[in-house]
This record gives C-alpha cells, sequence and structure tokens, in this order.
C-alpha cells in the first residue's frame, strides 16, 4: 500500500522533481532531495486523496515493523492515562464537557509519544462524540483503540484519518469524507437546514501551512450550538467561534496560511 501510494505521489509530482531525482548520485542526496520535494509539493501539488493514501500506507508500514508498543504496554497506558485524565476534568466540564488545549495533555500517553505531541485526531474524535451525544466518552480507552490500530509509525506521525473515520462509524454515526469543499457543497444541495446542534458535528483535518509540509497537520473538531460553528482544539484554550458554517471555518484556516486536507461530517443516523 505505501508503494503504490508513493507511485502516485511520484506520478503527481512536477516533471523536474522526477528528473532531478535521477540525477542525484549519493544515498543522501536522494534522501535530502525526496525530502525537500515531499515538504514543499505535497501541500501545493498532492491531491488531498493521495495524501490521505500516503498516510494510510505510512500507518500499514509501521505495522509490519516490530512494535515498540506491545499489548502489554498498550495496558499500561491505560491504566496510567485513567489516572491522569482525572486531572482534567475540571477545565473540561468548565470548557462545556469538550478538550480545547492539547498542549495540557503531556501527561498522557500515546504510543512513544504523547497526546500533547500527537493526540488531535482522538482529541477531535472525542469532541464530536460528545458533541452528538452529550456524554463524556472514555478518552483513555479511545486512545488505546487508536493505539491497537491507528497509529502512524507508534504516533511520532499522529493518526491515520481513516482510522479515525472507521472509529466514528463504529460507533453508529453516518460519516462523510469530502477532500474538496465544492464536493461538499454540492452534498448539501436541496437538503434541509439541520438546526439542532446535536444533528451533525465535523472533523477537518489540514495542513498547518499549506506551503509546507514539515510544519505538520492538524486535525479539529467542529460543533454546532444553535445555527452556529465552533472550532475546537485549534492551538487555544477555548472554543473558537461563532462561524455561519463550514466554509466560513475552512476561510478563516486559509487566512492563516492553512489549508484542508479533508472534512468528515458526522451525523446521526
Amino acid at each position: 500500500m505505501y508503494n503504490k501510494a508513493y507511485r502516485k505521489f511520484r506520478r503527481e509530482l512536477p516533471i523536474e522533481g522526477r528528473l532531478k531525482s535521477r540525477i542525484l548520485r549519493s544515498d543522501s542526496q536522494v534522501r535530502e532531495a525526496k525530502g525537500k520535494m515531499m515538504k514543499v509539493n505535497i501541500p501545493k501539488r498532492i491531491t488531498n486523496e493521495t495524501t490521505l493514501d500516503i498516510l494510510r500506507g505510512l500507518r500499514r508500514a509501521g505495522s509490519l515493523v516490530p512494535p515498540p508498543v506491545s499489548s502489554r504496554i498498550i495496558k499500561d497506558h491505560l491504566e496510567d492515562n485513567i489516572k491522569a485524565f482525572n486531572a482534567h476534568r475540571k477545565k473540561i466540564t468548565e470548557d462545556g464537557g469538550y478538550i480545547e488545549n492539547q498542549n495540557d495533555y503531556s501527561d498522557m500517553y500515546y504510543g512513544t509519544r504523547t497526546v500533547r505531541f500527537s493526540g488531535c485526531e482522538i482529541i477531535a474524535s472525542y469532541n464530536v462524540l460528545h458533541a452528538l451525544t452529550g456524554r463524556e466518552p472514555s478518552f483513555s480507552k479511545m486512545i488505546a483503540a487508536f493505539e491497537k490500530n491507528g497509529m502512524i509509525f507508534y504516533g511520532n506521525l499522529g493518526t491515520d484519518p481513516g482510522k479515525m473515520r472507521s472509529f466514528l462509524k463504529k460507533q453508529g454515526f453516518k460519516v462523510e469524507e469530502f477532500t474538496d469543499i465544492n464536493a461538499y457543497r454540492k452534498s448539501r444541495e436541496g437538503e434541509r437546514p439541520v438546526r439542532k446542534g446535536k444533528e451533525e458535528a465535523f472533523v477537518l483535518t489540514l495542513y498547518n501551512d499549506r506551503t509546507d509540509l514539515m510544519k505538520g497537520i492538524h486535525t479539529v473538531a467542529v460543533t454546532k450550538k444553535e445555527r452556529w460553528y465552533f472550532l475546537h482544539n485549534d492551538g487555544g484554550t477555548r472554543a473558537r467561534g461563532p462561524f455561519a458554517g463550514i466554509e466560513q471555518v475552512l476561510d478563516h484556516y486559509e487566512r492563516i496560511g492553512a489549508r484542508m486536507i479533508s472534512v468528515l461530517r458526522v451525523t446521526k443516523i
């Protein structure tokens, strides 16, 4: 799967990028050139579908290596994370049941990293579940579930967005994925307005910098209160909003230099 995704990535490169890689001689030159090509060309020239394929391929490639995060370690993490999470409950309650500041979670394990370093997809999934059910999901058990099947290279590169989509489906929700805002707009044509916030929520996966892959990828939840949309865990200490719609949320990210990779619309069945 990884090789297939990489070949697709190569096909979408501008021709000069492919030619340069052929004339390099040393392994170090090749590695450096590939790194530069991926840094610049993935956000600017590679389709969002290919980016998701690459992330999926990286997760599967990582699973072929003997795991440093064994079942025993996952169990130990679960026990430790349950204890650590108790210290965050007061702040979560004050924030309406949402996790808003990922930087506070350096005390919770995720793979070989912490939730602070690479837990944004799990936080987004948690916030969506809270928005749609009104309940407090077990965050520690969610971490364990993604440690078993979802981490990219043991959490060093976060979580495969495809596994986040599968997880939300298993919770009994309808999940639609869009990698193009026009496809999202078309899906809503002729649809009755959704007024109740507990009928739908969203997960956005974005490049932090649309010109530089090395600045990372971030995932946030978007929830609704009446007809307004609010961002959660987008780098601040509280929810950001209100916004009139998902398009306005994406406009906000475009203004600060980010760019959409995918939108998941999560609705009750």
